[in-house]
């Protein structure tokens, strides 16, 4: 079964703020779809030195709460990730984050088929203030 807020229209998913030690980052979301995933091969993912980080978030935040969660998981540290993609994984009943180094606004890069994902949301930092 489709977890019922697969896509909300809270605030937060529209672009999280995360606020971080001497910083604030704020994403915008550039895509929604359902059974895909971004394709690790992506312009986000050009930093040898930077690999993506993957962390899940517990399916009763709710989509929003997720997003969120997301966001801090991707800006937080001394190294700002600068893209993310959050998905919704309906066997495991959690949503997955999956954090980039650097920024991809491109939805062509969705395009790994995955009928186990009931929402999938790729999200690009707007701007990083110092």
């Amino acid at each position: 079964m489709l977890h019922q807020s697969v896509f909300p229209t809270c605030t937060a998913f529209q672009g999280p703020v995360v606020t971080i030690p001497g910083a604030t980052a704020s994403y915008t979301r550039y895509f929604a779809g359902r059974a895909v995933t971004e394709a690790a091969n992506n312009p986000g993912n050009d930093q040898s030195g930077y690999p993506p980080i993957t962390t899940t978030i517990a399916v009763s935040s709710g989509a929003c709460g997720a997003a969120n969660a997301c966001a801090t998981f991707a800006a937080n540290g001394n190294n700002v990730y600068d893209s993310y993609d959050l998905h919704l994984l309906i066997a495991e009943n959690v949503y997955q984050c999956v954090a980039y180094y650097d920024p991809n606004s491109d939805p062509a890069y969705f395009n790994q088929a995955n009928a186990d994902v009931g929402g999938s949301f790729g999200f690009n930092i707007q701007f990083l203030q110092i």
